[in-house]
Parts: structure tokens; C-alpha cells; sequence
């Protein structure tokens, strides 16, 4: 193999990703990533991003992923984490991007195939600790990294089955698997193929993403074939060993002992036998495994009844093949960040179905009474605004509107406005409560954080499941799917719309919401810094289309209401899997995904010390972010949480107090962000400083990070 027409497995990774639109890659590399760091040489496109500590990289990876994310495109956030250990170190927010639904691709490097098992230090259960927060993929067989590559960003894109299914994917490759050759032909025949699938099998794509539950065949339609096929497969997968007997109509995908991983590998063992494109989700899309195989001999059947069509076309038309489409416009292309789409017919029907009874349904309701509980992607502009939309007609006023109080991102002001769930579960549990129907809109049904003493219950749902519909994205396809289907049912009922009711309502809302706005930010105008003045300033003076990284906690509880409709659009991130250390990471990656926008990172002074080191990326990549630290000096949602579970300190001590302040000794965070490479940092005690300095910051650009330690 001529070296000049080989990559290694390394290059051959990143090339992948780039296909994938990754522009980035967040790392803390160690002995067995050393090809991965001589690889980005050769891809220039990604550029590689240090952190200090795998915490800043998992972070900044689903900061980058929340922002690149759009109603139709999915951009994944990119790790390169060192072993067992490093990937430990970053599980605290993959668990947040688990939660936010975020995709992510971690690589992982492992020790060498041939070293493994010989108890080296640093040696650990990488697959075991990736499975925390989702599925992993082990590129352990040689010349099979481009194909596993694949398959890992496939699965961190693809739609997911349900609302907060998880996206995190974990690729682990061993350290002789990053330095061998890849011949530069497959690993472009390995994208090419995964990216751009011809038409006819684009379409019968489509067929089997939404066909999960096929009815089973007769044994007798399977002779030779098809089963008999996959099951030597699935031995060679095994390794002949516990091999289940052969397929009946009752067999499952788990109950042969496939699990996450070894359904990928089993999945693209299928693709090569039988040449047809098969997704890596195989034990996710079909129940059964006849369902699996009545999908491949219907492929394989159109395929032959194709073939011989063609063939008969050709020999009746000699001309044919001058007049045919060239290969390039017979394929669908696919953008980076787009994954195939469609829906069957009878995938169709169903939503249209649903769309129907849903508008039938609300319309009946009592003027009041139904309220919407948004989740996910319900939040990206574009969905939000049709939501909207959508609401106005059916009689639902804004104030009406929830989004989930722990949201993964929210696009608002420009004329949107929504309301936040309470964060505590009683409160919650009021709120919704309320209504006689509630809408889900891409959301898990809601239950309580955590279970308090006489609590006794955990879902915030009250009620009954007849008068709980779930909107989300159909099988295959995208919650836009569903959105069209309960517009289009809409239309035909413009009659019974009762757009007057929501903008009556609408109207008194938006003056309240206006109103609680200014007094936010107007109340305090002078004197020493608290947390309402402070959210009060943000608010006016932040810019137009920034992004909003909020960890700010119970400093910055009053900053939802101080921003409203009217205020210039923005999009805004939050903590969603309550691991702590999430907001200046999270930063990093947003400011790294979309350097033209600015990026405020509001952050509470104790999570921040989990990942401060974050600041020191800022400052090495010149990021466009301004840190607001809110200093009070304690862990005071800790403080809130003792005061309300009535905890005592029996001895008078205070010694529980020494486990929720901060102040002894005291942190200083504009020292710190200067020994980072801050050349801007500053300290605020009073309003009129605070909003001096902050509003200097936000008209600064190109000028790099930016620290506002705010003292409150």
C-alpha cells in the first residue's frame, strides 16, 4: 500500500466528522491520541480546541451542539477525551448533553488492541463508563474505523424515537487502530456511501424507518435465505459462541444478546452482505426480528424487479444511456448536519390522523383550560414561532405557554414570549395543574427533581392520560412532520378558530409581562449591587442575536422575568441535567460554534469553580464571551434547599453552614481570570459601576473574553 494514497485511522476519523459539518474538536488528548493531534494537520477544516480538564471539552461540546442546532439541521459537538479516566472526568456534562439532547461524538483513545488485557495502569472499562450516557462504539477490527466513525455520527444525528432519547455517542480506538492506513479511496467510498444515498434507496430508507412493527412472515417465505443469512452473520458476530437457535417469528433483538454496541457492528454486517442501507439502530427500529428480515427480502425484491426493468429498458432503447442522468443527480446529496427524511404513506396517514383528533379535540376544549409544556427542540425559533401560531388558532393564550424550567435552549424576544415552569416540584405541579389538557410539545412528561420528605409523588402530571397529547417527531421523521400535519388540519377547520379569544388574552398578558419587565430592571437604579439590579442590567444592555449561557441560579432567578417579548432576540442556554459546572464550558463551545454572535456567560460563583478552567480556552482562542460571575459567596441554593427540608444544626455550630459558604477564603475571581489571560476583568459592588461596566463590555468585539465579577 502506497503511504501517499493511505491515511491513518486518525485522519481518517476527522475526515469523517468534517462530512458531518463539525468545525471543531474539543480536547484533552493524552499518549494514545498522539496520531488524532498529528491528524488535524491534514484536516484543516476542524480546528482543534485545548481545555484544561475534560469537563471544559464534554461542556464545550454541548454548547457548540445547542447553538448549531437548527429546526432541520443537526451539527454534532466533537470530543478527544484520554482513556477510561478522561472520558470519568467528562461525564458530569455528558449527562447535561444526555439530558438537553444534544449530539455528541466522543473519541476516546484505548490502549492497543495487542496490549489490552495486560493490566496497564490507565487501563479501565471504557465501554462500561460510555454507556452511562450513551451508546459506544468500539473500532477494535482492522480497517473497519471509517464504517465505525459513520456509524457514530449516524446515531448522534438521527432523529430520535422519543423525546430525550439520548445522542451522545461514544467511538473508542485503540491506539493501533489511530495509526494504521486507510486507503483514501474507501474512506471517500465509505462517507460517499453513508452521505449520499440514491434515490430509490433514499425511498426505501424511508419504508423501513417507519415500518416497526411488520407483520411477521410464514416460516416458509424465508427458505434458503434471508434468516439463514442473518444468523451466520450473527454467529460471526458471536464468535459461534451462545449463538441462539435460528429465528422464529417470536424471536426479539434483545433476547438473541445484542446490545447497543454489538447491534452497530451487527447492523453493518448487514449493509455489506446484503448491500442495502441499514441503519445501526436495528434493535431500536424493530421489535421483532422478522421485521428486520421481511424488510430485507422486500428491498431485495424491488431491487431485482428494478434491475430487470432496467435491463429490459435498455435493450428496447439503445440510446438510453446517453440520454440517462449522470450518477451525480441520480443520488440525493445531503448537506452536513441532515440526515435522510421522509414519511411513508402509512406513516402519513397516522400523523394526519393525529392532526385531526388533536384539532378536533382542543377545539372542543374550554377556552382556558388547556396548556402547552414545550421540551427539546420546541424551543429553536422556528418551532417556537409555530407553535405560537398554532396556539393562537386553537384559543391558546401565551400566558399558557411553559417551557420546561431546566430547557436545553429557548430562542427568545423579537415578539416571542413564553412562560418558565417553577422549579420546585410543588409549585410546578400547581402550574400545570391548572389546565384540564396539557400539550406536550417534544417533552418528557415532567416529574419533580428530587423526592422531598412528604412529597409523595414524583410526576408533576395531574392529569388523566386521555387529556395529555404528545406532540414530537414521528418515526423517522422531524417534529416539523407533525407541525404540517395539525396546520394542515387547522386549515380545514378556519371556521372554529378562536384567534379572537388568544389575543384578547394576549394582549393583557404581554402588558403584565411588559410591565414586570421594567420593574426589574427600573426599580433599583442606584446603591449596592443586588441580584435584581443586576438581571435588570443585563437585560438592557445585552445585544441583539446573542446567546445567553445561564448558570446563574438563584443570583439570576429574577432575569426571565426582566426579559420579555420586546426585548432584542437572543437565545438562551441553561443548566439541563442539574450537574453543576456546566455554564463557562458550555461558553466556550457556543462562542467556538458562531464567533459572530456575542456570548454571555451568567454564571453562579460556586458551580463556576467546577470548571473554571474554562476561562483559560477563552482566552487562548480570543472568544468573544463576557463572564458575569455572580459572587455572593456561597452554595445558596443549598442555603434555600436546608431552609426548606427544615434541616438543624443541633449543636448550634454552624458547622452545616461551613459546607455552603464560599467566603473563607475568600475567591478572587478577577485575579484568577487575569492568570487565565484575561486582559479585561473587573470587580462590581454598586448598580450604576455594575451597569457601566457591563455595558462597555457588550459593545466591545473582537477584543477577546471579558470577566464582570459581580459582588451581590
Amino acid at each position: 500500500m502506497v503511504e501517499s494514497e493511505t491515511v491513518t485511522g486518525a485522519a481518517a476519523v476527522l475526515q469523517v466528522a468534517e462530512r458531518y459539518g463539525v468545525d471543531a474538536c474539543f480536547a484533552n488528548p493524552g499518549t494514545t491520541e498522539m496520531h488524532f493531534v498529528g491528524a488535524f494537520e491534514s484536516v484543516p477544516k476542524i480546528k482543534p480546541i485545548l481545555t484544561l480538564h475534560e469537563t471544559v471539552a464534554s461542556g464545550a461540546a454541548d454548547g457548540y451542539a445547542r447553538v448549531k442546532k437548527g429546526s432541520n439541521i443537526t451539527i454534532p459537538g466533537v470530543t478527544l477525551l484520554h482513556l477510561g479516566p478522561g472520558l470519568m472526568n467528562a461525564s458530569a456534562n455528558l449527562h447535561n448533553a444526555r439530558r438537553s439532547g444534544s449530539s455528541i461524538v466522543n473519541i476516546v483513545g484505548d490502549m492497543s488492541t495487542w496490549h489490552s488485557g495486560c493490566d496497564p495502569v490507565l487501563e479501565s472499562n471504557i465501554a462500561d463508563i460510555a454507556k452511562i450516557n450513551g451508546a459506544v462504539i468500539s473500532s477494535k477490527v482492522p480497517g473497519a474505523i471509517v464504517t465505525d466513525a459513520n456509524e457514530a455520527f449516524v446515531g448522534a444525528i438521527a432523529s430520535p424515537t422519543s423525546p430525550g432519547e439520548s445522542k451522545v455517542m461514544t467511538l473508542i480506538v485503540p491506539h493501533d487502530r489511530s495509526w494504521e492506513r486507510i486507503e483514501k479511496a474507501s474512506v471517500s467510498d465509505a462517507i460517499r456511501r453513508d452521505v449520499s444515498i440514491p434515490v430509490q434507496q433514499h425511498e426505501d430508507q424511508e419504508h423501513k424507518e417507519h415500518h416497526h412493527h411488520l407483520q411477521s412472515p410464514e416460516p416458509g417465505l424465508t427458505k434458503g435465505s434471508v434468516a439463514e443469512r442473518m444468523h451466520a452473520q450473527l454467529a460471526e458476530l458471536l464468535d459461534a459462541k451462545d449463538v441462539p437457535p435460528p429465528f422464529d417469528t417470536k424471536t426479539t433483538f434483545r433476547s438473541i444478546g445484542l446490545t447497543s454496541q454489538s447491534s452497530i457492528r451487527y447492523a453493518a454486517m448487514l449493509r455489506e452482505e446484503f448491500h442495502l442501507d441499514i441503519r445501526p439502530t436495528i434493535m431500536y427500529d424493530y421489535t421483532m426480528v422478522w421485521d428486520l428480515i421481511e424488510y430485507i427480502e422486500s428491498r431485495l425484491a424491488i431491487e431485482n424487479k428494478n434491475d430487470v426493468a432496467n435491463n429490459l429498458s435498455s435493450a428496447s432503447s439503445p440510446s438510453r444511456e446517453s440520454n440517462n442522468v449522470t450518477k451525480d443527480t441520480t443520488t440525493t446529496k445531503l448537506s452536513p448536519g441532515h440526515a435522510p427524511s421522509g414519511l411513508t404513506e402509512q406513516v402519513q396517514k397516522a400523523i394526519n390522523a393525529f392532526g385531526k383528533s388533536f384539532v378536533k379535540s382542543i377545539l372542543k376544549s374550554e377556552p382556558g383550560k388547556v396548556g402547552v409544556y414545550l421540551g427539546g427542540d420546541g424551543g429553536i425559533r422556528e418551532n417556537l414561532e409555530r407553535v405560537c401560531q398554532i396556539c393562537r388558532k386553537l384559543g391558546i393564550s401565551e400566558d399558557s405557554i411553559y417551557v420546561e424550567n431546566a430547557f436545553s435552549r429557548v430562542d427568545r424576544g423579537g415578539g416571542l414570549t413564553v412562560k418558565r415552569c417553577p422549579y420546585f416540584p410543588r409549585d410546578a405541579m400547581a402550574v400545570l395543574a391548572s389546565f384540564h389538557t396539557l400539550i406536550l410539545v417534544d417533552a418528557k412528561k415532567p416529574v419533580a427533581m428530587f423526592g422531598y420528605k412528604d412529597q409523595n409523588f414524583s410526576s408533576l402530571i395531574r392529569q388523566g392520560e386521555d387529556d395529555v397529547w404528545e406532540i414530537e417527531a414521528p418515526p423517522g421523521g422531524k417534529l416539523e412532520d407533525t407541525f404540517v400535519a395539525i396546520e394542515t388540519a387547522l386549515e380545514k377547520k378556519e371556521s372554529l378558530w378562536r384567534t379572537d379569544i388568544a389575543d384578547a388574552k394576549n394582549d393583557k398578558h404581554r402588558e403584565k409581562v411588559t410591565r414586570t419587565a421594567k420593574e426589574t430592571t427600573l426599580l433599583e437604579k442606584s446603591g449596592k449591587l443586588t441580584p435584581v439590579a443586576m438581571c435588570g442590567a443585563i437585560e438592557k444592555s445585552q445585544p441583539e442575536n446573542c446567546v445567553v449561557v445561564d448558570e446563574s441560579l438563584t443570583s439570576g432567578s429574577m432575569y426571565w422575568d426582566a426579559t420579555d417579548a420586546f426585548s432584542p432576540q437572543f437565545t438562551h442556554l441553561t443548566l439541563t441535567g442539574g450537574a453543576i459546572g456546566f455554564g463557562l464550558s458550555a461558553a466556550v463551545g457556543a462562542a467556538v460554534a458562531d464567533r459572530s454572535r456575542k456570548i454571555i456567560a451568567f454564571q453562579a460563583d460556586g458551580s463556576g469553580l467546577y470548571d473554571c478552567q474554562a476561562l483559560w480556552t477563552m482566552s487562548r482562542y480570543n472568544l468573544n464571551v463576557c463572564v458575569v460571575i455572580c459572587n455572593n459567596s456561597a452554595y445558596n441554593i443549598l442555603n434555600i434547599e436546608s431552609a426548606m427540608q427544615r434541616v438543624e444544626d443541633a449543636n448550634k455550630t454552624n458547622l452545616s453552614k461551613s459546607l455552603t459558604s464560599l467566603g473563607d477564603p475568600a475567591i478572587d475571581w478577577v485575579a484568577m481570570a487575569k492568570s487565565f489571560g484575561f486582559r479585561m476583568a473587573t470587580r462590581c459592588d454598586t448598580i450604576e459601576r455594575f451597569q457601566m461596566v457591563f455595558q462597555e463590555a457588550m459593545e466591545k468585539n473582537d477584543e477577546g473574553p471579558i470577566l464582570v465579577e459581580a459582588i451581590i
